[in-house]
Formats: C-alpha cells, structure tokens, sequence
C-alpha cells in the first residue's frame, strides 16, 4: 500500500485538539478524515510507543471515554493535570488506572463525583490498608458494593460490611465472599432482609468455591421461601422433605430437587413429567434415569418447541403461557449445552448416543481409544472433530487439523448454528420485548442461578458504570 502523504500543518495538528473544520483545511482533499476518529484516538492513547508529547496533547481531546488516562506511563505532572481538567471521563478512567500512584488514588476517594469513586473501588486491586478503610466510609453504597465484591480488601475490613446499613451491599457481600468466616456466612444467613438472606443461600455465587451453610441453619434455610432452593442441594433428604419439596410451588426449588443424589425414585419419576421442561431437564442429566424416560424427556423438550411467530402475538398470551414458552426456549438451550461430567468419566458407552450433548460430553474424555477416534459413524461426526485434537494432544502432537477437517468443522458449526439460530433469537427477543403486569421493563424473570432482565438493570460492572460506545 502506497505512504498516505500529509501536510506539515496537518502532521502538527492531528496530536493535538482540532476541530473539524480545522481538520479539513489540515488535510488535502484526497486524504478525508477517519469515519471512526474516537476509536483512532482510543487506538493512538493505547499505543505504548505514542510519545510523551503525543500523550500530552491527547489530555486535551474531549470526544471520547479519556482512555488516554489509563497509560501506565503518565508521569505525576500528566495525573495533576488531568485532575485538575476536571473532565469526567478523563477523571473516571484516570480513577480506573490500575497504575496509578497511591497518593493520588486517594485524592481521587475524595471526589465529589461518586461514579469516580466507584471507579477508584473497583481499580483498587491491592491498595494499601489505609484506602479501603477510606472507601468503606463512603457515603454512596455502590462505593461500599464494589468493595464488597473484592477479594483484595483485608478480611477484617471486609466483614464489617455484614453489618453495612444498606441491604444491597450485604446482599453483594454476600454473593461475591463466598469464603468469608463462618461467622459472617451466619450473620448474612439469618440477615433480617429477605434478599441478603437469598444471596447468602442461592443456587448461583459470584466466586467459587461455592459456600455450603452451617448445618444447623439448614432446617430453617429449607423452611424460608426465599433461601430453600439454596438449601436443598445440602440437606439430607428424608422421603417426607422430598415429597414436599416435590410439591414446592418454586420452580428452581424442584430443578434443585430433581439434581439431589438421595432423591427416591418415585419422585424422580413424578419430577420427569414436571410441567416446567427445566426441571425435567435435570431428570434428563441424571446418571439413575432410566434410558426410557430419558428418551421420554429429550422427546418433550424438543418437540415442544412453539411456532416460529409465537412472540409476534405474546400480548395475547397470559402470564404462565408466557413464562412457560420462555423456560422452555431456556431448556432447549440448556440441552444444547449440557456436558455431564459422569459421562466423560467413563465415554465408551455414550459414544454413539443418541443424544448430541452425551457425546459431546464423551468427546471431552482423554479415555478414547483410537478406534473410536476415527469411527465412520455419522452420529459421532462431533465426537471425532473434538476427539482427533484430544487425541493429537495425548501423543505430544500440536492441534493442527488439516484443510479436509477444518472445512468438516466448518460445516458442522454452519449446521449447529443454524439449528440454534432460531430459537436463540425467540430467546433474546422474548427478553427485550415482554411487557406484562408481572413482568415489566426492568422487572427480573427468574432463570436458574439468578434473573435475566427485561431492560438493563442496574447500570455498572467492573469497570464502575462507565459506558461504553
């Protein structure tokens, strides 16, 4: 490709603050200015070899997220002057630099902005002592919430958090600290507010490993509707607990059940014909489940599937129609991705399943013999595209495939895809569309481990709430 040739005036101003007339008259006329000038300069402030005066210059462009302010390289002058810009996003991501000294770190817990704070929060990483103990003070509790979600904030600081007067930040703590000492775990387990109790005993946690409570607080987690689906994969299951817990109205209560390894037979049984395909697809992964009604439930859950202009009409559907036509789309998603780790224990009896995710889950074994490998079965094409790298990989050899097998993976992701394209998209339609009285925008619809949102909820992640384009 030919040198873009550019004037000198045009090679001056490009580093610094231009305006867009400015910016034409600097350029000749065959050489426009970039579609995606903003990403330009996020790509020129990300660059290590952009020189300091480049960097400088950069400080004055206001168009973007100021992501020249996460250089590891800024010299103390550079953080002072950005600071004293008083521009948001230049302040916020100078917050998020992990790079930053501590002194200024600890002006920045100071700001008045309370998104700049969080952003100072969530990039603490292993700051000294004395900063957390500053940003556990913090009047704004999305501040105090990401300090609950680090693992980097002395455990003794962090416990106070139990005792924080905001319920969503214990509810956070509890969530994200699953190794906290029992005495927390305790307080966050028998906490007065219902949803602190609820992420203390879930069936979802932010980290592992997942916190199992002290068995005296069982019987009493398993008696509260909002910690018995957490509960029930540590209780001892006597047959009168089972069959109420059978019985639970909760959903996620009998998908709880339905994975419990003392559940009676019977039971299993009664569960595999639940009117919730979730549940039954817990019956369905089940080693004890005898092959019939195994067939039985992958039969249901994929002939189930509801006609392709469903959602066009969803207003005209009641609240439990709905929901159901969306736990199902869920379950077949589910299935799509089932791997069981019993089956990669022992992959030869599932080799030539009928069920795809069983031999996927015999793909992943490193127990297949070469035979199997390299079976001209059509059912096992998955099996060899994954077993011919895993087989490679045990002989020392590099997990390279040749043409004739990349285009035969090629074409069976082509295939995949388009079996799953569908439904997925009903899937994440039915999410951003769904408009009910129990189901409003911003209202939560519950999915196993957690909600999925009908909107986006509350704004921020790990980057503290910064937007991104």
């Amino acid at each position: 490709m030919a040198a873009v040739a550019c004037s000198p005036m045009a090679r001056e101003r490009l580093g610094g603050r231009i305006t867009e007339a400015e910016g034409a008259a600097a350029m000749p006329d065959a050489i426009p200015p970039p579609v995606h000038l903003d990403k330009v300069v996020d790509g020129l402030a990300g660059n290590p070899a952009l020189p300091s005066e480049l960097v400088r210059r950069l400080l004055g462009y206001r168009k973007g997220f100021g992501t020249v302010a996460e250089r590891p390289d800024l010299s103390d002058d550079m953080i002072a002057e950005i600071i004293a810009a008083d521009d948001h996003w230049l302040t916020h991501s100078l917050a998020l630099n992990r790079s930053l000294p501590h002194a200024f770190r600890m002006m920045l817990a100071e700001h008045p902005d309370p998104a700049v704070r969080t952003a100072v929060a969530v990039a603490a990483g292993d700051a000294p002592r004395e900063l957390y103990e500053r940003l556990l003070g913090d009047a704004d509790p999305q501040v105090r919430g990401h300090v609950a979600e680090s693992d980097h904030v002395p455990a003794d600081l962090r416990a106070r958090l139990a005792a924080d007067s905001d319920p969503k930040v214990r509810a956070t703590l509890a969530q994200w600290w699953t190794t906290a000492p029992e005495e927390v775990r305790r307080l966050l387990l028998t906490d007065p507010d219902d949803s602190v109790r609820a992420g203390a005993c879930a069936t979802y946690f932010r980290r592992i490993p997942h916190p199992v409570p002290p068995a005296d607080l069982v019987p009493a987690l398993l008696a509260d509707p909002v910690t018995r689906a957490g509960a029930v994969r540590h209780c001892t299951l006597d047959t009168a607990t089972a069959r109420r817990l059978a019985d639970d109205p909760d959903d996620e209560v009998r998908e709880e059940l339905a994975e419990h390894p003392d559940l009676p037979p019977a039971l299993r049984d009664k569960l595999a014909q639940d009117t919730n395909l979730r549940v039954a697809l817990r019956v369905f992964a089940r080693q004890d489940t005898p092959e019939p009604t195994r067939a039985a439930i992958h039969a249901q859950i994929l002939s189930d599937v509801p006609p392709l202009e469903w959602l066009a009409s969803h207003q005209a559907l009641d609240d439990n129609t709905l929901e159901r036509e969306l736990m199902g789309e869920i379950a077949r998603a589910e299935l799509r991705a089932l791997r069981l780790p019993w089956v990669t224990a022992d992959p030869l009896p599932y080799v030539d399943s009928p069920y795809a995710c069983f031999r996927a889950s015999a793909a992943m074994s490193d127990r297949l013999p070469a035979p199997l490998v390299t079976s001209p079965n059509p059912r096992s094409r998955p099996l060899r595209l994954d077993a011919v790298i895993a087989a490679r990989r045990r002989r020392g050899r590099k997990a390279t495939l040749t043409l004739r097998t990349v285009q035969a993976v090629r074409d069976h992701l082509y295939e995949e895809l388009s079996k799953q394209a569908i439904p997925l998209l009903h899937q994440r339609q039915a999410f951003c569309l769904v408009r009910s009285p129990r189901h409003e925008a911003g209202s939560a619809l519950p999915i196993r481990g957690g909600v999925v949102r009908t909107r986006r909820g509350r704004g921020g992640g790990h980057d503290g709430g910064r937007r991104r384009g």
